[in-house]
């Protein structure tokens, strides 16, 4: 009678971690074949960059891109409280929502020679940004080490977290961070070294 009760409770537990386990894999990350493509792109972009303290970013800058637009869906954003769009001046673009003035920062600050023609006219700029998520990535992988090695030689506390904070406003961006967080862990979930895109 005890081994039955044990049983039944054993059996109880058993289907109740299952259904869970289940429901775990249901909430999963679900990327369409666009997606998948530019998340394994911007990984192994990601992977050409390391900070100061050797840290590499492949999965970093892609959970910014999953964060920022939903990797490449959304390229397009910053409305005023009234709903309208900014002007394309204020406005983030792209894959990894960059805007313009950021991006001439990272192209004038880093040498980056191929680019120099971009800074010359802005709707070239905005079109890159818009329609070149490798060039996003370029962008935001230096724009991220950039701010992680400056957090390190000021001695911040967390580098890391000041960087991807930087990224939407602020060394210190709590919120951002949290479900940037989440957004990186689903990303770690995908096996870029072994699936062929």
């Amino acid at each position: 009678m005890l081994n039955k009760c044990r049983s039944k409770k054993f059996s109880i537990l058993l289907g109740f971690v299952i259904m869970m386990i289940t429901m775990t894999n249901t909430q999963a990350l679900k990327l369409d074949a666009s997606q998948e493509k530019l998340a394994h792109e911007i990984y192994k972009i990601g992977k050409t960059f390391k900070t100061a303290d050797g840290v590499t970013i492949e999965n970093t800058l892609a959970a910014i891109s999953l964060r920022e637009s939903s990797l490449g869906k959304f390229i397009v954003g910053d409305k005023k409280k009234n709903g309208d769009l900014k002007p394309l001046e204020e406005m983030s673009l792209g894959a990894f929502q960059i805007r313009i003035g950021t991006a001439r920062d990272v192209i004038m600050n880093n040498d980056l020679f191929r680019y120099k023609y971009l800074l010359k006219d802005n709707l070239k700029l905005v079109n890159r940004l818009l329609t070149d998520a490798k060039f996003g990535a370029i962008i935001t992988g230096y724009y991220f080490v950039n701010n992680y090695n400056e957090a390190l030689r000021r001695k911040m506390w967390n580098p890391y977290f000041r960087a991807v904070s930087r990224h939407n406003g602020g060394w210190n961006n709590n919120k951002y961070y949290r479900v940037f967080l989440k957004d990186i862990n689903k990303i770690k979930k995908i096996d870029f070294e072994i699936k062929n895109f």
